[in-house]
C-alpha cells in the first residue's frame, strides 16, 4: 500500500478517534483536509484547546496537532506534540496501573483520557517519518526500535485466543503493518537486510492475523 495511503489511514484514525464525543474542534475540519488547508486546521484545533478539550483531552490535542504539522511540513513541532503525547500516554498508562485499572483509556467521565494502544504505537511512526523528512535516520530509527517494543507488549498483552477467533471477536490491535513497513525501508537504507527480512515476513502476518481490521480501513 502507497505511503500516502497509509498516511492518510492513521490521520483520519487520530482526527476522528474520538467522534463519540467529538465537538466543535472538528466542524468543517474535514472539508480543509480536502483543501489541504493545514494551517487552518491548526489554528482550529488551537482554538479549541479550552473550550473542546480540557485538561482531561491533552492526549487528543496533542496528537491531533501533532499529525496536523506533518502535513503541514513543519516536522520539528510535529515531533513536539507527538512526544508530548507519547510521554501524557506513559504517564495515564502508569497512573491506572497503579490504581489497579490496568487500561489505556480511562472511561470515566471524570478522568482524563489515556489513549488507544494504536495510538501510543503511532507517535513513533510519525514521529520516525518527520525524522526522515528531517534527513535524521538515526534518529528515526530510535523510533522505529520504540515502536518494536510496543509491539511485542501488544502481542503479549493481547495473545491470540482460538475460541475467540472462532467466535468471531471483535478485532484486537496487536500489530502494525505501516509500523513494519516504515521499519523494513530503514534497515534496508542501512543494508540490515537480515532486518529488514523479519519486518516483511511481519507486515504479511500483521495483515492476514488482523484482516478484519485491515479490511474496515480499506
Amino acid at each position: 500500500m502507497p505511503r500516502a495511503i497509509f498516511c492518510l489511514i492513521v490521520c483520519a484514525a487520530f482526527l476522528f478517534g474520538a467522534c463519540t464525543t467529538a465537538k466543535g474542534q472538528y466542524r468543517g475540519i474535514d472539508e480543509k483536509l480536502t483543501r489541504r488547508d493545514y494551517a487552518g486546521a491548526i489554528a482550529q484545533i488551537e482554538a479549541a484547546k479550552e473550550k473542546d478539550y480540557g485538561e482531561k483531552n491533552r492526549v487528543w490535542y496533542y496528537l491531533d496537532l501533532g499529525m496536523l504539522l506533518h502535513y503541514a511540513g513543519d516536522y520539528e513541532k510535529s515531533n513536539e506534540y507527538l512526544t508530548k503525547a507519547e510521554d501524557a500516554i506513559e504517564e495515564l498508562y502508569t497512573e491506572s496501573v497503579s490504581r489497579g485499572i490496568g487500561s489505556f483509556v480511562l472511561n470515566d467521565n471524570t478522568k482524563e483520557y489515556g489513549g488507544e494502544d494504536y495510538e501510543d504505537i503511532y507517535t513513533n511512526v510519525f514521529k520516525a517519518l518527520n525524522y526522515l523528512a528531517l534527513g535524521q535516520a538515526e534518529e528515526a530509527g530510535v523510533e522505529v526500535r520504540k515502536v518494536h517494543v510496543k509491539l511485542s507488549k501488544l502481542e503479549d498483552k493481547y495473545p491470540i485466543d482460538e475460541e475467540d477467533v472462532r467466535a468471531k471477536a471483535p478485532p484486537v490491535f496487536r500489530s502494525s503493518a505501516l509500523a513494519h513497513y516504515l521499519s523494513m525501508q530503514i534497515y534496508r537504507l542501512e543494508h540490515e537486510w537480515d532486518e529488514a527480512e523479519i519486518d516483511r515476513k511481519k507486515i504479511a502476518s500483521a495483515l492476514r492475523k488482523q484482516r478484519d481490521i485491515y479490511l474496515r480501513l480499506a
